[in-house]
């Protein structure tokens, strides 16, 4: 598993955002073991990760980025992930030859060109098995 994965979303090559109460509803968080700027969320005893928040900075009302330390394999945590490649012009991206994805042929137009210059190509993922699939085995 990659150690980290990050998502952004953009509009017209732009950052943009999505509303906090919509990524609040997704994710499993341990008040507890959370602070601002870095949720626990935990599945079972077996899955948990810890994922760094980055408010929009022109809103704090919006979330303009995440990083995913250390994704677990839970479906539930995939499932989350692809729901937000679908709120918008999303892309899901780690270091290393992971290629950029997205969810939507739409959010192509939005990304910003020095990042598909430096990323490469964004592939187009259908579900949350195959966004997994593609960060796990490179697929």
């Amino acid at each position: 598993m990659r150690n980290d994965i990050y998502l952004q979303c953009f509009r017209n090559g732009q950052p943009a955002g999505w509303p906090v109460p919509a990524l609040l509803l997704l994710f499993p968080i341990q008040t507890r073991e959370s602070w601002p700027g870095s949720w626990h969320i935990r599945y079972d005893e077996r899955n948990s990760c810890d994922i760094a928040v980055f408010p929009f900075p022109a809103n704090g009302a919006f979330i303009e980025s995440l990083c995913i330390h250390r994704p677990c394999s839970d479906a539930r945590l995939w499932q989350a992930l692809f729901t937000l490649l679908r709120m918008g012009n999303v892309v899901l991206y780690s270091s290393g030859d992971l290629p950029p994805l997205v969810a939507e042929e739409r959010a192509l137009a939005h990304l910003p060109p020095g990042m598909i210059e430096s990323l490469g190509p964004p592939v187009c993922v259908h579900s949350a098995q195959e966004s997994q699939q593609a960060v796990v085995y490179g697929e």
